[in-house]
């Protein structure tokens, strides 16, 4: 009996199995649950107790679920247990093999994972057993096996005809078992491991007790029924199957039992799991099993397999159950459905989430972004989807956002990202350039831009502009100067510096030792240079202002004498330095030239010129520029460069070089015989030796330091600002800056970089003004950009060039330095940027002029006396820094500012057309419609207050002899008609008493009466402090064929208005009240009838600058490009578009009810002062600006005055109520309580002042 085999599911079949022949047998499995006490599972003692022997002893567990067996082939009986889940040891010992998986995939995943293998494997056992035992690791029944039975046999059953495709493989097998699926309905067994607390005498009775509570439990949850096939599993009707596991026997009475069960003697103990097992195994092998109940029951099917086909099938079926996936087969779906619920629901709810995860993902994208805008809009779509999904099915759905997301990023909306030469990303779609080969040919072709744009002046400096990020060095040194030449430096004297010049179509690139360039930017520099809109100038001629020559200013007498060449005076004369004298003999070449025979025809150097490039090869453009302003007297050193933009306060002076030389010349032509001081030299000369002639050289140099923002500024010496005194006065000469190399970049002294990290300037230009004497300055400059083994830089040229005397030069420096391996840009870091590259000294020279041009420029010096004087001096005034002090504006505007919005107003301006300008504006078209409660798509900002909206709505609708009709119960009406007038139309009035408004019976009446084209009321009155409703209004101007003009500058944002809805045709407001914004923008919009009464004009607009075809074709309000119109006015702009920003923030309705609490605080307050608004009617009152009556013995300016004094301004009446009443303003930021406590505190204060005694005053 003890003499079988152990196995474990997968097992090759084995003939140790069945050592002799293929015997019928009996499937008997063990399911169910162990508690953690128990060092083996339940299960297993099951089937040690019934064979009296350790026939499992190992309770180590490997996998997650696993089928062990043992085969007896005495009693021809196959034993199957399932180590799964169910046993609290199992799943604490896979909890402990898998924790970085169950960490990794959270508990509910990993545990749903479990819980479906573990099932699979029941459902195989109840499929290939004749007798189920489930045990019950307590005395009671555990009830959760019904619903593990339930989700059994609803798998079971959509598993039939699966299961029988797989056995229709096994040969063999028994038509009944294929027919059924299984080989019978197994009859289960319920095994309770620990017995109740009574009597032996009564176990028995209890144990049948049990049965028939489980029997009607399983009934009454349709879990058996009267045809067992139809069921997962039968219960015997007539035989027990219901066991308490007995006490534990002592070591003697155990011995002796396994001692009468091997010898066969004794009796067996009546209580026995063997005895109790083994009648239903009998009954199994002899007749099988009919445990069907009631009257019309068929026979039911039992199929007792020969061993080898039982096992083939076995196999086959494991494998069916254990690899099947879970989306394949609809029985596993519902399985999967059944058990894990909290993954269904995770599922569920993360597939809700998942769209709005996507929608958070695409909102509000740009057309094309880089990958770092999407790696964080990713990351802000995949916390929406962690924070709403919930469950294990969280991570999953992150992966397939992240797919998504990756997949609309790169189908159109990925972003070229192309670093630029400085370093920038292209913020182009992904694209081609011009010319690359490889690629695909699906994209467009696009030339490579940042987005990013700095401000350059051209060579000459006296015109900026806004620069491209280069991604190409010959747009960075060569086509920007040249675009921007064209209207600047283009006419003046230019040097030309060395360059290829073909001699054929056929020409390539000079193919260079050592080059290995990693950087390759965009060949398509023209179509970037035009679509620049003219480097982004722009069509308003007073961004960026050109300079030229006839502009530059003169200078005076004096200060020409100064500029010039200076002989020494007197005494000053012999002073001079014999050791720093230069020495000039005479020289008769001013230029030097080149000729086209010692340079190739046929090869470029692709690269610049530098020490080390090949002899013979040129570049085929020039990155230097050498351009002649004009004479000397065009720089004054008291003036300084007054003519040149973007020059930091006190930096644009060039510093004097005072050199003495000495002038050799032969007899014949020595200037002996003339008088030096007859001919323009403001000194004598001396005469030091025969054939010589000593004197002083003054030329004016300037390093010229330039950061991409476009602030400029000289240099004192190598590492230093130049800083001149208030009247002019530079200090310095230029003797540190011409005998010392002087560094290629500087961190730049901003004032914007407010502590931050500064940027770096670039040294640009070199400025030299030439004396008029007998010598010429040359210039030879040599760049090292970076430090060794970077090569130096050089022009071309085989010798120094001459610089003509009396003239004003500058040397304009390429903006990058490329040689044959790579391309030089500023260094990182501003900290280090003064030792990264220099300009080596050596740069200036002096040589000799040729003699025959001596003397015809000494000639033309005589009695050369140019005076230029202004008429009236600058005002003493605007030497003083400007004072604004704070105060508390309580009036009726404007208003305080918040802080966010000043801000916004000192940002840095744009031009007007700029697409970052653009987009503003079309913030505030938003934010406007907002405030307006609109979607009228003619709405905008006139540049102008809120005079300048109401003239631009009236001249708009208006055409001459149309009649009007003005609602006036203050100044505001008049103002309108006065315009009205104005304009040639017909004006009718209709008029209420200031602290009143209009009915809708006053206003129909009117238009009766009238008939009018246009009807005008005022919103907020700001001259009385009354409120119009509006509501009705837009509806009986509608029946009476009348376009609705509503004024709100006092109202928007602090009343109730809602255009749309109350079918207002034309409302206008204005920045500096409740929006709080600086006064200057004037919000309006026009509805759909107001459009059509424009386009049906018969004559033209009567104002240019606020006619609205041409102002929202501005604003973008129609479907055409926009087009210049005038400038807007930038900086206000931006202010309303933060004001606007604060208001959406905020949100209209916490606004209305802010400004109504505010007021009604402060109507209560002046109850306590004995003082009455002058609208009598609540209703009436408005809620930005309350009108207060001045009682009286006060004087009313008094009040206005002493508050003044106290910095709160509280303004008096206008127009009909000047002197009448006093007006408080509650707007915007004002509109607190602590704020309304004040100016009642205020109030109070001034009015006690200038009473008399008599007067009785109220407290607060």
């Amino acid at each position: 009996m003890l003499y079988g085999t152990k196995f474990r599911f997968p097992v090759q079949l084995d003939d140790k199995i069945f050592p002799t022949n293929d015997p019928n047998i009996t499937v008997v499995s063990f399911v169910g649950k162990t508690n953690l006490v128990n060092q083996l599972p339940t299960k297993v003692t099951c089937i040690n107790d019934y064979f009296k022997h350790p026939i499992f002893q190992s309770s180590e567990i490997s996998e997650e679920s696993s089928i062990e067996g043992y085969f007896c082939p005495k009693k021809k009986v196959l034993f199957l247990y399932c180590n799964n889940i169910y046993d609290t040891n199992t799943l604490l010992m896979l909890e402990k093999l898998e924790f970085d998986n169950l960490f990794e995939k959270g508990f509910l995943h990993y545990f749903s994972n479990l819980r479906d293998t573990s099932t699979r494997h029941l459902i195989f056992l109840f499929l290939v057993s004749h007798i189920c035992v489930v045990t019950n690791a307590s005395s009671s029944f555990d009830l959760n096996y019904i619903q593990l039975f339930k989700t059994l046999d609803s798998v079971r059953i959509k598993l039939q005809s699966s299961v029988a495709e797989v056995l229709k493989n096994v040969p063999g097998l028994p038509k009944d078992w294929l027919t059924l699926g299984r080989l019978c309905s197994p009859r289960v067994l319920f095994y309770f491991e620990q017995r109740p607390p009574v009597l032996d005498e009564n176990l028995k009775s209890l144990q049948h007790l049990m049965e028939d509570q489980i029997y009607r439990l399983l009934r009454k949850c349709r879990v058996i029924t009267n045809v067992c096939t139809n069921s997962l599993f039968a219960i015997p009707s007539n035989q027990e199957f219901v066991f308490f596991k007995p006490k534990q026997q002592d070591r003697f009475a155990f011995l002796l039992d396994l001692l009468n069960d091997t010898f066969e003697i004794g009796n067996e103990n009546s209580n026995d799991f063997r005895e109790f097992l083994n009648q239903h195994i009998v009954l199994a092998q002899t007749e099988g099993f009919a445990d069907n109940v009631g009257r019309h029951v068929g026979p039911s099917i039992f199929v007792l397999p020969p061993a080898r086909v039982w096992f083939d099938a076995a196999f086959k079926l494991f494998d069916f159950f254990t690899n099947s996936p879970a989306n394949g087969i609809k029985g596993f779906q519902l399985l999967r459905s059944i058990l894990d619920v909290e993954g269904q629901f995770s599922e569920a709810r993360c597939l809700k989430v998942l769209p709005l995860a996507l929608a958070a993902y695409q909102e509000n994208l740009p057309s094309h972004y880089s990958s770092q805008y999407h790696e964080n809009k990713k990351t802000q779509a995949k916390a929406l989807l962690s924070s709403h999904g919930r469950g294990p099915a969280v991570q999953k759905f992150l992966g397939r956002l992240d797919v998504e997301c990756d997949r609309f990023w790169r189908h159109g909306r990925r972003m070229c990202e192309s670093a630029s030469i400085i370093g920038n990303p292209c913020i182009q779609p992904v694209h081609r350039i011009l010319g690359e080969e490889n690629g695909d040919n699906k994209l467009s072709v696009l030339p490579h831009m940042s987005g990013v744009r700095y401000v350059s002046a051209c060579s000459c400096g006296r015109r900026q502009a806004n620069r491209e990020d280069p991604y190409d060095v010959k747009y960075a040194n060569y086509d920007f100067y040249r675009l921007i030449e064209e209207e600047c430096c283009g006419r003046l004297r230019h040097i030309t510096f060395p360059i290829f010049k073909p001699s054929s179509e056929h020409f390539e690139a000079a193919k260079l030792k050592g080059s290995s360039k990693s950087m390759h930017f965009a060949k398509d520099v023209e179509k970037l240079i035009t679509a620049t809109e003219d480097l982004s100038l722009g069509p308003d001629e007073n961004e960026f202002p050109a300079l030229s020559v006839d502009h530059l200013s003169q200078v005076a007498a004096d200060e020409h004498e100064d500029s010039q060449t200076s002989l020494g005076k007197g005494e000053a004369a012999e002073a001079i330095d014999e050791e720093n004298m230069i020495e000039i003999t005479g020289s008769t070449h001013e230029q030097p030239t080149i000729s086209n025979r010692d340079f190739s025809t046929t090869e470029y150097l692709p690269c610049m010129l530098h020490v080390h490039s090949p002899i013979g090869i040129l570049p085929r453009y020039s990155s230097w520029s050498l351009v002649c302003l004009g004479s000397s007297s065009l720089y004054s050193h008291n003036a300084g460069l007054s003519d040149q933009p973007g020059f930091l306060t006190g930096s644009g002076f060039l510093l004097p070089w005072d050199i003495p030389v000495r002038l050799q010349h032969n007899e014949s032509n020595s200037l002996e015989g003339r008088r030096t001081h007859n001919i323009g030299y403001s000194g004598k000369g001396k005469r030091a030796k025969q054939g010589q002639h000593e004197f002083t050289v003054k030329v004016f140099i300037g390093v010229e330091y330039e950061c991409p923002r476009g602030h400029r500024f000289m240099s004192s010496s190598p590492g230093r600002v130049l800083k001149a005194t208030g009247a002019g006065l530079v200090k310095d000469s230029a003797q540190l800056i011409t005998q010392n190399d002087v560094p290629l970049y500087l961190p730049c002294p901003c004032p914007y970089n407010r502590g931050g990290k500064a940027l770096i300037a670039q040294l640009m230009r070199l400025h030299v003004v030439t004396p008029k004497a007998a010598v010429h300055v040359t210039i030879d400059p040599k760049v090292r950009p970076a430090p060794p083994p970077c090569p130096e830089f050089i022009t071309g040229f085989s010798e120094p060039v001459q610089l003509s005397p009396s003239s004003y030069w500058i040397l304009r420096f390429p903006y990058v330095y490329e040689d044959e391996n790579q391309i030089y840009t500023l260094p990182k870091e501003s900290s280090r940027a003064a030792q990264h590259g220099y300009l080596l000294k050596g740069t200036c020279g002096v040589v000799e002029l040729a003699n025959d041009r001596v003397n015809s420029l000494l000639l033309g010096y005589v009695n050369l006396q140019v005076i230029m004087a202004v008429d009236y001096q600058p005002p003493q005034c605007l030497s003083r820094p400007i004072e604004v002090p704070e105060k508390l504006l309580m009036g009726a505007g404007p208003s305080n500012a918040a802080e966010n919005v000043l801000k916004a107003g000192s940002l840095p301006l744009l031009g007007h057309l700029h697409t970052e300008f653009t987009q503003i504006m079309d913030d505030v078209k938003q934010g406007i419609q907002y405030a307006f409660q609109t979607k009228n798509t003619l709405t905008l900002a006139i540049s102008g207050t809120g005079h300048a909206g109401m003239e631009a709505a009236l001249c708009n609708l208006i055409e001459r002899n149309d009649v009007v009709l003005i609602g006036i119960n203050g100044i505001w009406g008049e103002r309108a008609a006065d315009m009205a007038n104005r304009q040639g139309a017909d004006v009718r009035t209709v008029t209420k008493t200031a602290g009143e408004n209009f009915s809708l019976a006053d206003i129909e009446a009117a238009l009766l009466q009238h008939k009018p084209a246009v009807l005008f009321l005022t919103h907020g009155e700001s001259s009385t402090g009354v409120v119009q409703p509006i509501e009705g209004f837009g509806a009986l101007c509608t029946k009476h064929n009348c376009l609705l003009l509503v004024d709100t500058v006092a109202s928007l944002g602090g009343e109730p208005f809602y255009m749309d809805r109350w079918q207002v045709d034309v409302v206008y407001t204005g920045s500096q009240k409740v929006l709080g914004a600086p006064p200057g923008t004037a919000p309006i919009s026009f509805g759909p009838r107001a459009v059509a009464k424009i386009a049906g004009r018969k004559t033209p607009i009567s104002s240019f600058y606020f006619d609205m075809n041409w102002l929202g074709n501005y604003w973008g309000c129609d479907s055409q490009p926009r087009k210049y119109h005038h400038t807007a006015p930038i900086s206000s702009i931006y202010a309303l578009r933060e004001a606007l920003a604060l208001l959406a923030t905020e949100g209209l309705e916490n606004s209305w009810n802010r400004h109504r609490s505010s007021r009604d605080r402060l109507i209560s307050g002046l109850a306590k002062l004995n003082l009455k608004p002058l609208a009598s009617e609540p209703a009436a009152r408005l809620t930005c600006i309350t009108a207060i009556q001045v009682p009286d013995g006060v004087d009313w300016k008094s009040v206005t005055t002493h508050a003044m004094s106290m910095r709160v301004e509280i303004a008096g009446g206008l127009g009909a109520t000047a002197g009448r009443i006093w007006r408080v303003g509650l707007m915007g930021q004002n509109a607190t309580d602590e704020r309304v406590d004040r100016v009642l505190e205020v109030l109070a204060d001034s009015i006690k002042s200038a009473t008399t005694p008599t007067t009785v005053m109220g407290r607060l």
